[in-house]
């Protein structure tokens, strides 16, 4: 029997439905320049504690998650200008934000973990102005005290004030570095008290030579045994300022962890 070859008929292949690609809204200049100028400050901060490549790559992952929650919020019904702030709010102050970064960095870098560097580093300049601030305020007090002619609860209150000043300041200064540092912040603390309040009689002496010449200089021996006496006196307050403010930030982080 003869074969005959039937033209095959064509079958009609499923054609894919391609869909028309809509392009992505985008955000306004004013919202995007908003954001970049947030993420500027943020990582302008980070500089000498994030190698630059991590900058980039956290900067630019932030800027995702800003733009995300904007797009949430517009979703809610919130207009753009409205959505960025709402999204700044949400991810927080700027100071708040860095604060944070950097004590994530400093607790990533091996050496942080066991060198009282990055305490010392602050606190070496917060207890150079508290020294700066009593050596050549307390002697001012004394002159106005003088000056003044003050006599009785006047007299008392300059008194009180300088005591406050001269033993309060170091206790301040190192609670404010207890609780801003991460790590090693009474070690720091101590080394950076042993540079910096040494120098408070001779900033006393030169304050209160230059508002009265009739004072006279003060030996050079005097002088160191005034700085060592000055130095036993005041760490210990800066040193328990600071293993405060360990504490206390210590306590917060916890905090935040359970919240979480």
């Amino acid at each position: 029997m003869l074969e005959h070859n039937l033209p095959q008929e064509s079958v009609a292949q499923p054609v894919p439905h391609v869909e028309a690609e809509i392009p992505k809204p985008t955000l306004t200049p004013q919202t995007t320049g908003r954001i970049e100028t947030y993420l500027d400050h943020i990582f302008a901060k980070l500089v000498k504690v994030m190698p630059e490549a991590e900058r980039i790559q956290q900067r630019a992952e932030m800027g995702r998650h800003l733009e995300a929650l904007v797009w949430a919020h517009m979703e809610l019904d919130s207009t753009e200008e409205d959505a960025c702030e709402l999204a700044l709010l949400q991810f927080g102050a700027v100071g708040k934000v860095a604060r944070q970064w950097r004590t994530e960095a400093e607790n990533s870098r091996p050496l942080s973990r066991f060198s009282a560097r990055p305490a010392f580093t602050a606190a070496l300049g917060a207890f150079a102005g508290a020294a700066m601030f009593s050596g050549i305020f307390i002697p001012l007090l004394s002159k106005w005290e003088n000056d003044l002619h003050l006599v009785g609860g006047a007299r008392s209150v300059i008194d009180w004030m300088q005591l406050g000043i001269f033993f309060g300041l170091p206790l301040i200064t190192g609670l404010t570095i207890g609780r801003w540092k991460s790590r090693r912040q009474t070690l720091g603390t101590l080394y950076a008290q042993a540079f910096t309040l040494p120098l408070i009689p001779s900033l006393m002496m030169w304050t209160a030579g230059h508002f009265d010449p009739t004072v006279g200089m003060t030996r050079t021996s005097e002088l160191v045994t005034w700085s060592v006496a000055y130095f036993f006196m005041l760490a210990p307050l800066g040193c328990l300022g600071a293993f405060t403010g360990s504490v206390l930030r210590r306590r917060r982080e916890r905090k935040l962890l359970v919240s979480r």
